[in-house]
């Protein structure tokens, strides 16, 4: 199967020349996951989109539970343990006088097989998902929020606090 993708800023990309994973099962769950992000995008509105994967990113920290941690140098290593088995980057996450601020980086921008390129929409909704559920099940009041701050140069910045806090 060859799927076309835009893949430079005046096209002409094809998903032949994206790189692949290795010769494994891996290839066949990207393409499914591909067309999976492609498919919802298609038939849901962008905020629609956005909350199913905000959603996924919730069920992924009940079914990845962090226990309750002393500091926050072990809160980053047991989410980092999580982002490390499913292969999306690491977290430095800090304190500030506004609440918890979580630089992520290092997670896949594009996946393979994404001809319409949705994966980097649904990322950022699906790390606010999961950040929210481990900051909920650590027991963090609904006034708190997780909001989206920045999205550049392969770091998605987020913050868990007041709203009022808000840049």
């Amino acid at each position: 199967m060859r799927l076309a993708y835009d893949g430079t800023p005046k096209g002409g990309g094809t998903m032949d020349d994206m790189p692949l994973p290795p010769l494994t099962s891996d290839r066949g769950l990207a393409v499914i996951a591909a067309l999976a992000v492609s498919e919802i995008f298609a038939n849901a509105g962008k905020d629609q989109a956005q909350g199913f994967f905000r959603a996924v990113g919730q069920r992924l920290a009940r079914q990845n539970p962090i226990p309750a941690m002393r500091d926050l140098r072990e809160l980053q290593g047991a989410v980092n343990a999580v982002w490390a088995r499913v292969g999306l980057g690491e977290a430095e996450i800090t304190l500030d006088l506004q609440g918890v601020l979580i630089h992520h980086h290092e997670a896949p921008a594009t996946i393979p097989y994404d001809p319409d390129f949705n994966w980097g929409a649904a990322l950022p909704s699906l790390l606010l998902g999961a950040y929210d559920g481990w900051m909920r099940a650590m027991g963090s009041p609904e006034a708190l929020q997780t909001r989206l701050l920045s999205c550049a140069d392969n770091i998605i910045e987020i913050r868990h606090g007041a709203e009022i806090d808000a840049r």
